[in-house]
């Protein structure tokens, strides 16, 4: 789990830095870091939240979903940067 929450903030932080303005990488990168460790914090409240006393199939059943659709997020993902030719000659 450790490698791939790893890599995921890798490959995130590459495309907000990708996305962004040259000007604003670094605004981008904040705002990222903020998302991703704002859904670390609230995560767990959210689960105790669904528990509520003791039935762990509405948090188990939310928490697939919440995968899911996060994966069908990142399939439907198009290559972030657009490098004209022109651009890799120098011209």
């Amino acid at each position: 789990m450790g490698l791939g929450e790893a890599c995921f903030f890798v490959g995130g932080t590459t495309m907000a830095t990708d996305l962004a303005p040259e000007s604003r990488r670094g605004e981008a990168v904040s705002y990222w870091s903020v998302a991703v460790w704002t859904g670390l914090g609230f995560g767990p409240v959210l689960g105790e939240a669904l528990l509520g006393g003791s039935d762990y199939g509405l948090v188990w059943l939310v928490s697939g979903a919440s995968a899911l659709v996060a994966a069908l997020i990142a399939f439907a993902t198009k290559e972030t940067r657009v490098v004209h030719e022109h651009a890799e000659r120098g011209s």
